[in-house]
């Protein structure tokens, strides 16, 4: 029964990546990089080791 769960958890985190992509690549074509890259971040964790990523979300924030 995990196996299941845990497939259709995948299934569900598949979808939502599949959706963003989209959503980022119109965004893109329609010429709103700033949508863009507010909707890449958009549920991304705060805390990161990366600056570059804390950067942009300091960008995200002001």
């Amino acid at each position: 029964m995990g196996e299941h769960v845990e497939a259709d958890n995948a299934e569900a985190i598949i979808t939502r990546i599949e959706h963003k992509s989209r959503k980022i690549e119109s965004l893109l074509k329609q010429y709103k990089p700033v949508e863009a890259l507010k909707t890449a971040l958009e549920g991304s964790p705060p805390k990161t080791r990366d600056e570059r990523c804390k950067f942009i979300n300091l960008l995200m924030i002001q």
